[in-house]
């Protein structure tokens, strides 16, 4: 009996653990499952270039040929001061190609003016996230990188950034793990981000799915927790759970006796 109450405390735990999580939602989310809308009813400004969808991590997952693109509104939808995006891709390219893939741009007015966030795969084969590209502003480029070369056509991958100009640092995440982090140098301000929309997808060749972006800075925790939510084996249910360990008291209070056939 001890052991079906220490149990069912165990539940109550986790779910109180989830409804704490799920206070803390991303501010804009995109499932891909065979819509562009947003799990609260955001609607693209407009898409472009061939856009399809195909079986994803959950449901189903949005693939980008190599001139789709998805531009939403930033106004409610991306923070430049504080925020993390995450989402599943899977590339149609091995991470050696040599070519730029963008994720994400948010920049200035005019586009080639940089500045603003940029998410992409570039052509030296690096994951990076930019911030204040080109340096615009007279402010110096800053942002994280690490090589994908290694990256193999249609295997999938879960990325994670996140950027705090409050705590002056940068996050980049690959499978889970914290892969690289840098700290903004002394008298770095970001300048103000002009562009009213963003992009998702630009060169992209890709599927995308889970993608969410939040503003806030999501910790390592969050992070290992949501990969291993989207790609660890699924643990029992509540109710298998608990039909086990009513099955095994049932076993400990039977007394041994001869077996009858």
């Amino acid at each position: 009996m001890l052991n079906l109450q220490n149990s069912i405390f165990t539940l109550f735990i986790l779910a109180i653990s989830h409804l704490s999580t799920q206070a803390q939602s991303p501010i804009l989310e995109l499932t891909f499952d065979n819509t562009l809308l947003g799990t609260n009813g955001e609607t693209p400004i407009s898409s472009t270039g061939g856009i399809t969808f195909t079986d994803g991590i959950r449901g189903a997952a949005a693939i980008f040929d190599l001139d789709a693109q998805i531009i939403f509104e930033s106004l409610g939808n991306i923070d430049s001061q504080v925020g993390t995006l995450d989402f599943v891709v899977v590339p149609n390219w091995n991470g050696n190609d040599s070519q730029t893939h963008e994720f994400l741009i948010w920049d200035s007015l005019p586009s080639d003016d940089g500045g603003g966030l940029v998410f992409s795969k570039d052509g030296a084969n690096n994951l990076r996230h930019f911030y204040n590209r080109f340096s615009q502003g007279g402010q110096s480029e800053i942002g994280t990188s690490i090589n994908v070369s290694d990256w193999i056509a249609f295997d999938p991958h879960y990325v994670a950034y996140s950027w705090n100009a409050i705590d002056r640092r940068l996050f980049q995440y690959v499978d889970g793990v914290r892969v690289r982090e840098f700290d903004f140098p002394d008298g770095f301000v970001l300048p103000t981000v002009t562009r009213p929309d963003f992009l998702i997808g630009n060169n992209l060749d890709a599927a995308l799915d889970e993608l969410r972006i939040f503003d806030r800075e999501l910790s390592e925790t969050e992070i290992s927790n949501r990969f291993n939510e989207l790609f660890a084996v699924p643990e029992p249910s509540s109710t298998l759970i608990l039909g086990i360990v009513f099955a095994a008291t049932l076993l400990q209070r039977r007394k041994p006796g001869p077996l009858k056939l």
